[in-house]
Order: C-alpha cells, then structure tokens, then sequence
C-alpha cells in the first residue's frame, strides 16, 4: 500500500478520535482531506509522496483541532443571614456585617444563595465584596420591598443568560401575592450561568419555604419541581435553600426521590443532599439560635442533580469573637459541572 493512502487512513482515524473528545474545526480539516484525497488520486512521484504524508500528518493542527475545556469547578453555599431590622440585641445586624463579611472572604464562594436579606444588607455585603453581582428582587412587591432570595455571583467567573423570580402562589408571577396558608410571600430566584472560562452552563434555584404552614411548603416544592422539569435547556441544575423543614422531614425525602409523595407519586427530578453525598452519617443541623447550637434542625440545604460530582461539602459552624454571622450556619459545597 502506497504511503499516502497509509497517511490517508491514519487521518480518517485520527479524525474519528478526536471528534469524540475534542473540539474540532470540522470542514476546515474536511477542505483541506478533500483537497489531498484529489491529489492523491493524480498520481505523484515517491518525493511528492513523502511531503505528501507529511501534509496530511500535519493537517490535525492546533489552529484547527483543541481540547475540550476542563470540568466546572464550583464554590457554592446557601446562606440564611437573618433579616437586619430584627431586633437580636448583640446580634444584630450592624454587629454581624464585620462577620459576614469575613466569612465570604474566608471561604471565597462562586455564588451565594441568601434568604432574608433586604437591601440595605445586600447593598452593605456587597460594599464589602469585591466583584460581586446580584439577581433578585424584594418578595413585597418585586422590586425592593421585603426579604429578597437574592443570588450572588462572582462576577469574574460568570455571565448570566437568563433569570427571574416567581411567587410560590396561584399566582406566581404577579409580586408579593402568597396562597396555600403562606403566612408570608414565598418567593424562587433563579438564573442561569455561564463560565466565562469553560463556556460550561448550569440553572441555579434559590428558595425560601414557609415556615409554619405545610400545604405551603408542599405546593412550593410541587412548583419548583414543574419549573425545574420545564426549564428551556436540559442543563445542570443546583437549588440553594431555607426549606424550614428538617430533612427527615416526607417532603424532603420526595425531592430526594426517596419516598413517594402524598398522592403516591414519585419526585419527577430527584436531587441530591450535597452534605450527605459527603457525609452519610454525621449528626447535627443548621439553626443554631445564634448560640452555636449544633443539634438543631437542618433545614437549609444544597442539592444537586445527578449530572454533578460533589468533591466536598461543610455546614460551617466557625464563630468570630464569641458571634455567629446568623441563626443559620451557612452551607457550601464543592460541585463539579461535568463537561
């Protein structure tokens, strides 16, 4: 067999290789097969041969065919700061902003999933922060009104192509509108990020339930459920969170698609307790009382879905001079994006 058909066939291999695991420039390589395939069939002398072969070896170039970017490593945590005109003595807000923001340089997450916050919190974390953007709006009246479910997201690493709040109501898009015993507005911001890096995508939820009616909890996870099931692109999805419920809790138990709901149904997208993904069996929750209360409910959660890999997972219990930055300790986890 001449050597350029030989060259030939090791092209076409590899071309078949690298289509599966790499980017590839595909008609350009395509052109220039072609192109050499016509020359081939000509007829050419042994010395056109050799730099012949030397052509088409050289055909896979860089400018041409690249590797795949790298999986999306994420620094994700779910925080619940306590709302700042609550009246907590030592506690209060203008005594935790110095902690907060400390925990947030600390720990550097990518992006934050907050429940309570209201603006002048988000605007003081936010003057603390460096590079640092936010979405969401207040749950009162869809602007600056109220708590918000606000995300934070370093603004270095990723784009937002798409976002949005909606009410866990009958009437989920007009603001501050709450149904099913709420006994307050229930909100969900979402966005959709890109890695500026990787070009890699992925949804992020941020709830906070109700905390003294069931009906409401249930409707809201039944809510979140059908937005995440109907989302428009098929990509990973996280959900940060308040749930107010422990997480032995049946409603809990049906997200992770462990038990069925009440009407025998099984979770439509199961997602998965990062911290237990980790941690199987290790005791205490997450709302402390600002006491450090290690053994209280855990009802704030990050979940995953089953496309992701978590590498690590914390409920962080540090306190800074005696104080914690809220009633909740803070979760993080760190989920790899599969590319």
């Amino acid at each position: 067999m001449h050597l350029p058909v030989l060259a030939g066939y090791y092209l076409i291999f590899q071309l078949l290789h690298h289509f599966l695991k790499c980017k590839i420039d595909f008609f350009a390589i395509l052109f220039r097969f072609v192109r050499i395939l016509t020359l081939m069939n000509q007829g050419v002398s042994r010395l056109k041969s050799v730099l012949l072969t030397f052509m088409i070896l050289s055909m896979v170039a860089p400018q041409t065919l690249y590797p795949l970017e790298s999986d999306l490593n994420l620094q994700v945590m779910s925080f619940n700061v306590r709302y700042g005109t609550a009246r907590d003595g030592k506690n209060s807000w203008k005594y935790r902003r110095p902690i907060v923001r400390d925990l947030f340089r600390a720990h550097q997450p990518d992006i934050i999933g907050t429940q309570e916050a209201l603006r002048f919190q988000l605007d003081e974390i936010r003057d603390d922060l460096d590079h640092y953007g936010e979405i969401g709006v207040g749950r009162e009246d869809g602007m600056q009104s109220g708590e918000y479910a606000a995300i934070l997201y370093n603004t270095r690493k990723f784009k937002v192509n798409d976002s949005g709040t909606f009410w866990f109501s009958d009437n989920p898009h007009v603001p501050g509108t709450r149904t099913w015993e709420s006994h307050h507005p229930r909100i969900c911001t979402w966005a959709l990020f890109s890695d500026k890096q990787t070009g890699l995508k992925f949804y992020l939820y941020n709830v906070h339930l109700d905390h003294r009616s069931h009906k409401s909890r249930k409707k809201s996870i039944e809510m979140l459920l059908e937005r995440i099931t109907n989302r428009k692109h098929k990509l990973p999805v996280l959900v940060t969170g308040d749930f107010n419920v422990n997480e032995r809790n049946p409603l809990i138990r049906y997200f992770k698609g462990e038990l069925p709901g009440e009407q025998g149904q099984m979770c439509p997208f199961p997602m998965s307790d990062t911290f237990r993904l980790i941690h199987p069996k290790a005791s205490g929750g997450t709302f402390n009382l600002f006491m450090g209360y290690r053994y209280g409910p855990k009802i704030d959660f990050i979940f995953a879905d089953s496309t992701s890999r978590v590498s690590s997972a914390h409920i962080i219990r540090s306190s800074f001079n005696g104080r914690f930055p809220s009633d909740h300790f803070p979760v993080i986890a760190e989920v790899v994006i599969k590319n």
